[in-house]
């Protein structure tokens, strides 16, 4: 089986786990090459607690995207342990490198750290295509952020 795993490299010691792990497998890969022009990815919070990591909260990220028959597919998984720019360029860059090809939508939530990684590869020139907000946060944003405001009334 071709699985592509990349990861941090292992401490001296082998007794920590490393703080980025990508698996992309050959399935995921064949899919990402058949619907992968438009990629969603989130990553959920604090989803497995390692104790033998320091204690670090792991993130699990999921590149997705949907098939001609309407059904998610998953072109890749991701655990870290941090939200930054610098680890979602690494990500992002390590998952194009993967794939050989690079996605001409991304859709994410409103993630800063995301967006100025996707910008700064943009700039590098590893990332030419387009990144969009997805819906669902940016209703349940607006929505929760109007609630504050004397007009909510309006949107009901």
């Amino acid at each position: 089986m071709d699985c592509h795993i990349r990861s941090d490299p292992f401490s001296e010691t082998m007794n920590e786990l490393p703080e980025l792990m990508m698996i992309v497998t050959p399935k995921m890969k064949e899919n990402f090459h058949k619907y992968g022009n438009w990629v969603g990815f989130d990553f959920t919070f604090n989803m497995v607690q390692e104790s033998h990591n320091n204690g670090k909260n792991w993130k699990v990220g999921c590149f997705m995207g949907i098939s001609s028959s309407k059904k998610m597919v998953p072109f890749g998984l991701v655990l870290s342990t941090e939200e930054t720019e610098e680890r979602f360029y690494q990500i992002f860059k390590s998952f194009f490198d993967i794939m050989k090809k690079e996605a001409a939508v991304i859709i994410s939530d409103e993630d800063r750290a995301l967006t100025a990684a996707l910008r700064n590869l943009k700039r590098d020139e590893e990332f030419g295509g387009v990144h969009l907000f997805d819906c669902f946060h940016i209703l349940r944003n607006l929505k929760k952020n109007l609630r504050k405001k004397q007009h909510w009334d309006l949107f009901r």
